[in-house]
């Protein structure tokens, strides 16, 4: 007796997790389960059409709820990477296959854009569990390392003027590198446009900016270009090193 497993309704576990979802390598990851057992239920029958349809979700869910009985927000974790996706990467850290999602917003204090250039799969992780819903775990990278913004407050403050590197451009504005890894925004609305914000300023140069507000819990910091000092397309040239967390950033007030 045949039945049919669609790739939807395979366990949390066991779903191929595929950059891109690329038919092919879907199909590459699903022929390694040929030979091997899995329990399933049935979802769907209709012997007259010789259906028979399974699914693996639900059939381990007591398992794995009596196994994350033994976990608790606030738990460190050690496992490895299961895969990786847009949104963020599944990291595999239980004998029988207990799996946490790393949101793309837990993986460091400084923003990331593409999970891909911070992990891979297989890659060895420690992480810290902040959640945990059902038989859902949520980990995160970035509350096992040193908080930056701890230190925000005495460093920065609403009026400074400072200096920042541009790191990045979206259609929402220019993303500022601070250094000591904090990152601030000018909004594009300061500019008047997205065209007259890259007129204005390039990536990789560094400029002079007014802190108009801050948040620390929040974790944000909202800039504004300073237009009285500098000429608005002459950038500073002596670089900014980010490279060293200790570094203190260039604060001064305006009088």
């Amino acid at each position: 007796l045949e039945g049919f497993l669609p790739a939807s309704q395979l366990s949390f576990q066991h779903y191929p997790r595929v950059e891109g979802g690329q038919k092919e390598k879907i199909l590459q990851e699903l022929q390694k389960f040929i030979g091997t057992k899995l329990n399933v239920k049935i979802l769907d029958v209709n012997p007259s059409e010789n259906k028979l349809i399974f699914t693996e979700k639900g059939v381990e869910t007591e398992e794995i709820k009596h196994a994350l009985a033994a976990y608790n927000v606030g738990d460190v974790v050690s496992g490895v990477v299961a895969g990786v996706v847009d949104f963020g990467a599944f990291v595999r850290f239980n004998d029988i296959g207990l799996e946490g999602l790393v949101h793309l917003s837990e993986f460091d204090w400084i923003p990331v854009t593409n999970p891909r250039d911070v992990l891979k799969k297989g890659d060895p992780v420690t992480a810290k569990i902040i959640d945990i819903q059902a038989d859902k775990v949520s980990l995160s990278l970035k509350q096992l390392k040193e908080d930056p913004w701890k230190q925000a407050t005495a460093a920065f403050q609403k009026g400074n003027i400072i200096e920042g590197k541009v790191v990045k451009m979206n259609p929402y504005g220019a993303f500022i590198d601070l250094g000591s890894h904090i990152h601030g925004l000018v909004h594009v609305s300061s500019f008047g446009s997205g065209e007259k914000m890259r007129e204005q300023l390039m990536p990789g140069k560094i400029y002079q900016f007014t802190i108009a507000q801050i948040s620390q819990e929040d974790h944000r910091i909202a800039l504004e270009q300073l237009q009285n000092t500098h000429a608005q397309n002459a950038p500073i040239q002596e670089p900014v090193d980010t490279q060293e967390s200790d570094q203190q950033p260039i604060v001064s007030h305006e009088t």
